[in-house]
């Protein structure tokens, strides 16, 4: 990140997509990585500056309707205040 990188945080799942995830979930889960993160030291400003909420790999292998309640996943958790 000090070089003007960026991390895309897979966060909602794709393969194994279950259907009962929830956006409380996923924004734990969220919450936990930016907490290992935050450790070691990277200034939360920045992190939240060079970062992107993404799904994780494989949306494109599962079924349209299991990829578009991912993004509508995905979707939903930025309006959830994540810091």
């Amino acid at each position: 990140m000090s070089s003007g990188g960026a991390t895309a945080w897979g966060i909602v799942p794709a393969f194994g997509f279950s259907g009962r995830e929830t956006l409380d979930d996923l924004s734990s889960r969220l919450q936990e990585g930016l907490a290992k993160i935050y450790a070691l030291g990277l200034d939360p400003s920045r992190v939240a500056r060079q970062s992107l909420l993404a799904p994780a790999c494989g949306t494109g292998t599962v079924a349209p309707v299991t990829a578009e309640r991912v993004l509508a996943f995905l979707r939903g958790l930025p309006v959830r205040r994540v810091q």
